[in-house]
């Protein structure tokens, strides 16, 4: 566990400021997905109304340097502010690639390092505990950009994967710097199911196998999902209540690291993957009464590893949030790895 209140840690560390970036084209959601076959019942339990598409040549990279140069606006700082570029992204430019060179070079932070990570729609809350923990060993780390983008025509056949999400492109990146006065990282808790480490992938595309015409031909590269293999309705039930009990698990543990009280909590954001299951979820860990972002799946669908922090982007702009309040990030990733992390407006 990673806290950045802790007696130990050399300042707080908190969000300094936030951007993200659509691209200008969008779609109607059931216009694009129709094709697949899902149920119009259940799209519409999905909650996305409408998804964006990138332009010709608008790559991931592009999209993640115009969603950080907002962010650094924001936080009134200029590139050569910063020490640190974590770039998240599930899908990059290029396979076997660092897009956290691309972001910082693009950006002019000439002065920083970079690295990628890599953890699905997990990215953004793990980017958050691993820059808190570098900070805490490095007091030369005053400032941290972290960016991310997905772009899903490449990768996708269509814009829905497992009948649980639907994909639009898009960007968000955070700055997070020693001493900020607001938006202050308190604490984070993670989970990981190894046994699931197969359930999203490119199952044909990697070091495993050869990349051929027959790959090519039956969509082997392609990002896919694989649901865990269950034989009844009533195992399938028990899986998804593990699920929330693990959430439950790491709140719980957040809040005792924070020295909260789990009844604290005045917000809750979260990936923007498929309203109702977002909806059951806050039922089923006792924040059924909190506000939260459950509803900003209808305008950009999910952006994978990006929702996190534009939610956040929309949530300060709409002015839903305090100064003061207590905020919790909660995301889950393909893998299965799960976050929390709790931050104090």
């Amino acid at each position: 566990m990673i806290a950045c209140m802790d007696e130990h840690a050399s300042g707080n560390v908190g969000i300094a400021g936030v951007g993200s970036y659509l691209p200008e084209r969008s779609l109607d959601a059931w216009e694009a997905v129709r094709g697949s076959g899902i149920p119009r019942e259940k799209f519409d339990k999905i909650g996305a109304r409408r998804l964006h598409v990138a332009a010709e040549g608008e790559t991931p990279s592009s999209m993640a340097v115009e969603a950080s140069r907002r962010a650094l606006d924001d936080a009134g700082l200029g590139p050569e502010a910063v020490d640190l570029v974590v770039y998240c992204g599930s899908l990059k430019d290029h396979a076997r690639w660092m897009a956290s060179a691309k972001v910082q070079a693009d950006l002019g932070c000439g002065d920083s390092f970079a690295f990628d990570l890599y953890q699905g729609c997990n990215g953004q809350n793990m980017a958050m505990r691993v820059v808190c923990a570098l900070m805490r060993a490095d007091p030369s780390i005053r400032t941290a950009l972290i960016a991310a983008a997905e772009r899903w025509d490449t990768t996708l056949e269509r814009p829905i994967l497992g009948h649980s999400f639907i994909f639009g492109d898009g960007a968000s990146a955070a700055v997070l710097r020693r001493d900020a006065p607001s938006y202050r990282i308190l604490s984070s808790a993670c989970r990981t199911w190894g046994e699931h480490h197969e359930t999203f992938c490119c199952p044909e595309l990697g070091a495993a196998s050869r990349l051929t015409p027959e790959v090519l031909a039956r969509g082997g590269h392609l990002f896919q999902i694989y649901k865990p293999s269950y034989a009844s309705r009533e195992e399938i039930r028990v899986f998804g209540e593990r699920i929330n009990e693990v959430a439950r698990q790491m709140l719980e543990e957040a809040v005792r690291r924070a020295g909260v009280d789990f009844g604290d909590i005045d917000f809750v954001i979260m990936i923007n993957a498929s309203r109702r299951h977002n909806l059951l979820f806050l039922d089923a860990v006792g924040l059924a009464g909190c506000p939260h972002t459950a509803d900003y799946v209808a305008e950009s669908a999910h952006l994978g590893t990006g929702d996190i922090f534009y939610n956040l982007d929309r949530v300060r702009r709409e002015g839903r949030v305090r100064p003061g309040q207590l905020v919790a990030f909660y995301t889950g990733g393909g893998g299965y790895s799960w976050a929390v992390t709790l931050v104090r407006a």
